[in-house]
């Protein structure tokens, strides 16, 4: 299931009923996104914005999220990464250079998501541990599906980005 397939279920009330924060590099895509997915869960919550995986634009995201009038008095409760490592020639003919620039997109981004990700759900719901009595904190690296989600209730919310 690609990423607005995911945002879909994750949004409507009988499968998630979660608010869903959709991010990808073009404003663009993510109108006509937002616009297809709330024509087809009218009921469900779909917010944009705009960003790419370099650490200070993925913070600011995160951080715009959580503030936003739609998110802000919700708690996370999953967060999922998933995007596509853009390197896409033949291995011969790739270059250091090229894959290192690329390797930093893929997995830089996945560890910025993950760090401001799990401090999140620290904040929204403590430090303890599972032997502790705490509730779950989820945090999944996805690979191979079309875009990377961070989810919580229609009281949490739910972010996807999308390559």
């Amino acid at each position: 299931m690609e990423g607005a397939g995911i945002a879909r279920i994750l949004a409507h009330p009988s499968h998630g009923n979660y608010a869903v924060a959709l991010l990808a590099r073009r404003q663009e895509s993510l109108d006509g996104l937002a616009k297809e997915l709330r024509s087809q869960t009218p009921e469900g919550v779909f917010e944009t914005f705009a960003t790419d995986t370099s650490p200070d634009k993925l913070r600011k995201a995160l951080a715009d999220i959580k503030e936003h009038q739609s998110f802000k008095d919700l708690k996370l409760r999953l967060a999922i990464y998933s995007i596509k490592n853009a390197a896409k020639k033949p291995f011969m003919q790739e270059t250091y250079q090229d894959y290192m620039e690329s390797l930093q997109t893929y997995a830089g981004g996945a560890m910025i998501f993950a760090q401001e990700s799990l401090k999140r759900l620290f904040a929204d719901h403590g430090e303890k541990t599972l032997a502790e009595g705490a509730e779950k904190k989820r945090l999944h690296n996805l690979h191979g599906v079309e875009a990377p989600i961070e989810l919580c209730e229609p009281e949490i919310y739910a972010d996807v980005v999308l390559p």
